[in-house]
């Protein structure tokens, strides 16, 4: 279980860092985070296939707790900055 962890809080650090290219290319402007997250763990990741049951876009973007999460990581990554290099 805690190498699973792991290798989902490594998923989210490379999403993290694909959306701060996309923050930077974009000059910081990206009301619409939460959907460039869903879409890249859906999409662009492995999360899918870490999963028992593949997670739901929408509910990776409306759900609150995963909002919550999303949500403190973007803040984070504001207050650090870009990402310059991902």
């Amino acid at each position: 279980m805690q190498e699973q962890t792991h290798s989902i809080a490594s998923v989210l650090t490379r999403t993290e860092q694909a959306h701060g290219a996309v923050f930077h290319y974009v000059g910081g402007d990206d009301a619409d985070w939460a959907s460039f997250y869903a879409d890249f763990l859906i999409n662009h990741s492995p999360l899918p296939a870490m999963l028992a049951t593949p997670p739901i876009r929408g509910h990776l973007r409306g759900h609150p707790g995963v909002q919550r999460v999303l949500w403190r990581g973007n803040r984070q990554r504001t207050r650090r900055g870009p990402v310059t290099n991902p």
